[in-house]
């Protein structure tokens, strides 16, 4: 059978998900896409991660199906463990291996900009976004949209800055590599690479190797698995 072709949603998923390694990760509100990366690095490649959501304390919950943000009660269904307030406030104080933001905008550098754009586009501000960029060992960074007006040479407004700690920039259509100088074109999510250069406002490399690899009817199925609800599709 057949299964429906990915959505960008997933495809964003399956790319985050071989980002993880292991460790203590934190998600955010709004995070369906990376909490889907989660249980798939966890459940479908092994990988040996305990996952918190930062606005509730729950750990390692295991949903029945997934909720569009970590702080919503659903969420306790499974968790080993609930943290408290002050614990939550001192993980953040010793720093934890991966989290994951998004934005109103990204540059190549890896600033985000969650606050204002120059056009007067409201986001929701800061929250935790100073102190992640700041404690994560790898921060992930997942754009729902990709474009000029939000991947942009230069943010509008740096509402969280990178300490060197930025590893990757997702989106609907690539995968960034931000290992080096500049961002690296390392995966074609969809579209064209002659697509991603026109919609892309800063300057990358694009790597030598197949930046097209189509996702797996197999990858897929495990995906869908974990995502019962249909939340990214």
């Amino acid at each position: 059978m057949t299964l429906p072709p990915p959505t960008p949603g997933e495809r964003m998923a399956l790319a985050l998900s071989r980002r993880l390694g292991p460790g203590r990760v934190i998600v955010g509100a709004a995070s369906a896409i990376p909490i889907t990366a989660v249980l798939y690095a966890k459940d479908v490649l092994g990988m040996a991660i305990d996952w918190v959501c930062s606005g509730t304390g729950f750990v390692n919950p295991r949903p029945q199906q997934l909720w569009p943000s970590s702080t919503q009660f659903e969420y306790r269904d499974g968790a080993t463990s609930v943290l408290p307030y002050h614990e939550i406030a001192t993980l953040f104080e010793r720093g934890f291996d991966y989290t994951f933001f998004g934005g109103l905008e990204v540059d190549g550098a890896g600033r985000l900009n969650t606050t204002v754009t120059s056009s007067g586009a409201m986001g929701p501000g800061p929250a935790g976004l100073p102190v992640g960029m700041a404690r994560a060992r790898n921060v992930l960074i997942f754009m729902t949209r990709h474009h000029r007006r939000a991947l942009v040479d230069k943010v509008s407004h740096v509402t969280g800055k990178p300490s060197g700690n930025v590893r990757a920039i997702i989106t609907p259509k690539a995968e960034f590599d931000m290992g080096g100088e500049r961002p690296t074109l390392v995966r074609v999510l969809s579209g064209t690479a002659a697509e991603i250069a026109e919609d892309t406002g800063f300057d990358y490399a694009t790597s030598d190797g197949c930046l097209d690899q189509p996702v797996t009817d197999d990858e897929l199925a495990a995906l869908r698995a974990i995502d019962r609800g249909g939340m990214l599709r």
